[in-house]
């Protein structure tokens, strides 16, 4: 197992204060409450898809059709295809004995065999800033299963907001905007695919959108570079101190689609301390 030593660099990002009337917060697993929307229509804030191509992300998808409290007896109450099965967008409701890695009320994603990709879509309700975030946590149903990418697109996948391909599961990987400007009626997606067997390939997801009520302030990010191998998974660590015995925390993991990648640690120190980062191969 290798591991380099990485610099910092960081950004500074000024937030405004966030326009009035947008409403509360949106979340999507809220949307499979008592009694649920029955309803995926093109008006509603939350709303769910299917058969995306994913080399062409445009924006514009075909609906899950189908909502049923019980799909194949995953413990999950959602919206399906046209069969009882994957693929299927959802809330982990019930206990069942093959999707125990999914607790009870999270959000469960699971796409068909068909190499197309299923979405959750927000679409904005009024004009103003909102303020995005979620995970991701890639689930496995059987030793050495479990597999999938995702993307949060803003609209179409020319605006991808963050991304990320995960091998196995139990880690949640994050996704974290501040401030995101929306007119009415447009939308932000968050797709996965099947990368792999789909029978391997469903995911614990969390999706909450609401308005930015921040008031103006400055706040420091820190942006890396990850060097390496295409295709090579690589887990970004840090400590805020350097000691005799370090204790490192895992950031992220990224698998590299190029020979560089930008990652952005979310929560860095305060102002005037350091942090350090290093960069593991995972095998």
């Amino acid at each position: 197992m290798k591991s380099k030593l990485l610099s910092q660099s960081t950004g500074v990002l000024l937030l405004l204060a966030a326009a009035s009337g947008q409403g509360g917060q949106f979340s999507f697993t809220a949307d499979f409450a008592t009694p649920p929307n029955q309803a995926n229509t093109p008006t509603n804030v939350w709303q769910y898809f299917y058969r995306i191509d994913m080399t062409n992300r445009t924006g514009v998808y075909e609906r899950l059709p189908n909502y049923t409290t019980s799909i194949q007896g995953s413990g999950t109450e959602g919206w399906r295809g046209e069969g009882d099965g994957p693929p299927y967008i959802g809330k982990h409701t019930g206990t069942d004995t093959y999707f125990t890695y999914i607790g009870l009320g999270e959000g469960h994603i699971h796409p068909d065999n068909d190499r197309r990709g299923i979405g959750i879509g927000f679409r904005a309700p009024t004009d103003g800033a909102y303020e995005v975030s979620g995970a991701v946590r890639a689930a496995y149903e059987v030793s050495g299963c479990g597999s999938i990418n995702w993307y949060l697109d803003k609209g179409s996948g020319s605006n991808v907001l963050a991304s990320g391909s995960h091998l196995r599961g139990g880690t949640n990987h994050n996704f974290y905007f501040p401030r995101l400007n929306l007119a009415a009626g447009e939308f932000v997606f968050l797709i996965v695919d099947d990368d792999g067997h789909y029978w391997c390939d469903s995911a614990a997801v969390e999706f909450v959108v609401s308005p930015a009520t921040r008031l103006p302030n400055l706040v420091i990010q820190t942006s890396l570079t990850v060097y390496g191998q295409v295709g090579h998974i690589y887990r970004v660590e840090y400590i805020d101190a350097i000691a005799a015995i370090n204790t490192w925390t895992p950031l992220t993991n990224i698998t590299l689609r190029g020979s560089s990648q930008f990652v952005l640690d979310p929560t860095p120190p305060p102002p005037q301390s350091r942090r350090y980062y290093r960069v593991v191969e995972v095998p």
